[in-house]
């Protein structure tokens, strides 16, 4: 092959041009688009939901569960399990939870926390 046929010209660019900048559009709107704001969490032990608690009042609630018990707090519109006397620790270790659709989950008692958004709201809010 001789040089001549080797040389990049100025639209072999193109797709590989164009594909680069869908990818950063595609990747801008996924970082950028606003996240729906999360007004509850949603507290269940074993599949059954035991309270519903506002992300915009701070507080904490203690909920007995099999064989222990888990506090769980509501701090700065951030829910955590901030105390348990699991064995693992996992949910205590957990970061705070504030998007829709986000959970902490401490196995050895069933309990579930997930950030419910505007529109799923549970009707039955506490705390």
């Amino acid at each position: 092959m001789t040089a001549e046929k080797l040389r990049v010209r100025g639209w072999d660019w193109l797709i590989p041009g164009a594909a680069l900048l869908l990818a950063v559009g595609v990747l801008l709107f996924c970082l950028l688009r606003p996240q729906p704001t999360a007004r509850v969490a949603e507290v269940k032990i074993d599949g059954k939901t035991v309270a519903v608690l506002s992300l915009a009042e701070d507080g904490g609630q203690r909920f007995s569960a099999k064989d222990g018990y888990n506090e769980v707090t509501v701090r700065d519109g951030r829910v955590s399990v901030t105390e348990a006397d699991c064995d693992t620790q996992v949910c205590v270790h957990h970061r705070a939870v504030w998007r829709t659709g986000e959970s902490i989950v401490c196995a050895p008692h069933g309990l579930v926390v997930t950030v419910v958004g505007e529109g799923d709201s549970p009707d039955l809010i506490v705390g």
